[in-house]
Formats: structure tokens, sequence, C-alpha cells
């Protein structure tokens, strides 16, 4: 399973991997091109999922027992994992992991508030919870969406009928009406983008056609669209 591409290097992925007979996974970097991997960290007892940040660096892992959840984080690289989280899968109190921020204490994580999961704001550094983010008293949040050139966090995506998001930057907000202009009727999502933000990846879908996936090419606003796949 890949858990981060590696933006700087295309021909190499991390890679949640078991080996046969393990238990655990650990982490691995892919050669895309010949196939071949190299160890990146060692499998550890109890983590079942492992997640890269923003820069690629492992910096949390989590896992299920006994229903129980266990979660495992550290501020960098060099630090060594802490136990932040160890509650029951179903308590209101209890958090799970949803994203890193780009300021390296910053986590955003999943936590029940009213019967309905919310995103919050988590410190690595106090080891607590800093704020609520967003909540929805009638539906659960689906997703937390960042833009990695400007690195913030721009959105979350929820369902309410159909998916809606709701935008917390102005400037995300403008891109998304730009897109949703040439693309109208269905529910677009930016997968992918160049370096130069002028070529855009957008995956569309709505309740009556499956997802399809189109280039879109900007010179100032949006002038070519480019089905790739449905």
């Amino acid at each position: 399973e890949v858990i981060h591409w590696q933006r700087d290097d295309p021909l190499h992925a991390l890679i949640q991997y078991r080996d046969p007979g393990q238990l655990y996974p650990s982490v691995k970097l892919m050669d895309v091109g010949s196939g071949g991997v190299t160890s990146v960290l060692p499998s550890r007892p109890g983590v079942q999922l492992w997640y890269a940040d923003h820069d690629g660096v492992i910096r949390a892992g989590a896992g299920y027992a006994s229903n129980r959840y266990v979660l495992l984080a550290r501020i960098d690289a060099k630090a060594e994992f802490e136990k932040i989280q160890n509650s029951d899968v179903l308590s209101e109190s209890g958090f799970q992991f949803a994203g890193f921020g780009f300021d390296p204490a910053t986590l955003y994580v999943w936590k029940l508030l009213q019967g309905r999961r919310a995103v919050y704001e988590y410190n690595l550094t106090s080891k607590h919870i800093v704020q609520l983010v967003f909540a929805r008293p009638d539906v659960d949040i689906e997703g937390i969406v960042f833009n990695e050139g400007r690195r913030k966090l721009i959105a979350i995506d929820y369902i309410v009928d159909e998916p809606q998001r709701q935008f917390l930057d102005a400037e995300a907000r403008r891109e998304q009406e730009a897109i949703d202009e040439v693309l109208p009727g269905t529910f677009n999502q930016v997968v992918s983008q160049s370096r130069d933000h002028r070529r855009v990846i957008v995956r569309a879908t709505s309740d009556t056609h499956p997802p399809a996936y189109y280039l879109l090419v900007r010179a100032g606003h949006f002038t070519r669209v480019d089905l790739l796949l449905s």
C-alpha cells in the first residue's frame, strides 16, 4: 500500500509492506521502475497503519486491538514515537488520526462531538487538543483537504445527500468556483496539479455518473478541459 508519493522524486514511493510471515507492516522505499525496495522503518508490534507527513517523514502509526485504538506519533524524524492515544473505539473522549498539519507540532484528529465525527487540532508538544476545527450536528465529517503548495488546510468534506465541501480559505474557494464553472453539475475534486499550478487533474462525480478524470489547463483562467478517464 502506497502511503506517500515522493513529490521531488516521482520514481520512488513510500509503501507499507508486510514481509511473508510478518504480522505487522514495515515501511519501505520502493523504486517504481524496478520494484526494488529498501527499508525505512521496521515493523512495530500493534501498529497496523503507518502515516507519512507532507514531507514524506513517517511520524504516526496506529492500530486496533480488543476494541481499543492506539495512536503513536512523533514531532520529527529524530524523535522517538510516543503513545498519545489509547481509548475505546466508541469513546467520545478518545480521538483518531486524521492528518498532519504543516507545523510539525500539529496533528488533525477525528473525535466524536454529540455522536458525530468532528475534526480537531491536536498539539504534539502540549499533548492536548487545541481547538475544534469543524463539525456539523447532522452528519459526520468525511475528510480534510490540504494545499501542498501553500502548505495549509483549506477545506473540509462531508455529505448531506451529496458530497459537500466547506472552504476555510478564500483563495481555495475561488479556485473551486473556477473549476465548477468549466465542469458544471458534478462534485469536483483536485487530485493532482503541476508545480506551476497551470495543469490540474480533477475527479468529477455525481449521483448519476461514475467518476471521471479531467485535465484542466489554465492561462489566467481555465482554457482547456480534456477527459482523461471515465
